[in-house]
């Protein structure tokens, strides 16, 4: 199914990330998604190809390890995955890429050189942590973590975090 949208919105530089993104979709994840399900993870050797495919930290700049492509790339990564049949159980993962963004939109000029080239290349995976101390909102209810637990969150704040597993990572 076609889903209807403003081709003028995209450049020819989408479009050849959208042909890319759909021939990995279709032979990398496609074929591997139920295997991934049913052992409750993905490989490492898949986020080392999404990192050689391009299609991870799109919109991170040079500078800091990445392709330097804009917000687009991500829109599109988000359309492709829609129409995938795979898309509803891959697109956490996929999506979750978006804390390479979160980070060289706001982290320090170090972090971004020690950590971004990594996860452009799918060699180390990151979690998003949400906090919110004096929220009354469903995330301040959430249990405390615990200072042993794979969560870099403070244990006196209630948090929830994921940590997906890093490729090799020595960092």
């Amino acid at each position: 199914m076609s889903y209807p949208y403003n081709p003028s919105l995209y450049s020819e530089e989408h479009e050849l990330f959208r042909e890319t993104l759909r021939r990995f979709i279709r032979d990398e994840i496609e074929p591997n998604v139920d295997r991934w399900l049913d052992n409750h993870g993905i490989e490492n050797a898949f986020w080392l190809k999404a990192g050689a495919a391009g299609i991870l930290g799109v919109d991170s700049p040079e500078d800091d390890g990445g392709p330097g492509d804009d917000f687009l790339h991500r829109i599109v990564l988000a359309e492709e995955i829609g129409y995938s049949p795979a898309g509803a159980s891959m697109a956490p993962a996929l999506i979750g890429d978006g804390t390479s963004e979160i980070l060289y939109r706001n982290g320090t000029e170090d972090l971004r050189r020690r950590w971004l080239p990594g996860m452009v290349k799918g060699e180390i995976r990151f979690g998003l942590a949400i906090t919110e101390p004096i929220s009354r909102t469903p995330a301040s209810s959430w249990p405390k973590s615990r200072p042993n637990s794979r969560s870099a969150a403070p244990s006196s704040t209630r948090s929830s975090a994921t940590t997906p597993p890093m490729a090799g990572s020595t960092r």
